[in-house]
């Protein structure tokens, strides 16, 4: 059982939960740092992150899509979108949409 309890409308829907972090601005920014988080050391004791950003508009708060502040710089672990490649491993084209 999910610990995140999605409301009924959104479950009947096939819409499930996935985690992502927030990426620490300045220091998870960019190529090299990017591939630190999708590749970690043997000795690191994080697991792979896959690096991304959730963008969109939200006009309850004047933002629009081409705002800076309507992008969110994630990190989600490779293991939840495993979980979904694993459910869905044919149809899906590179973007979670």
């Amino acid at each position: 059982p999910s610990i995140i309890q999605l409301p009924e409308h959104l479950t009947k829907r096939n819409i499930r939960p996935l985690v992502a972090y927030l990426r620490e601005p300045g220091i998870e920014e960019g190529t090299r740092n990017c591939e630190k988080l999708r590749n970690p050391g043997v000795n690191d004791p994080i697991f792979p992150l896959i690096p991304g950003i959730i963008h969109g508009s939200d006009p309850t708060q004047n933002i629009v899509s081409v705002d800076a502040s309507s992008k969110i710089m994630v990190k989600t672990p490779w293991f939840e979108i495993q979980r979904e490649l694993d459910r869905y491993h044919y149809g899906i084209n590179g973007a979670f949409e």
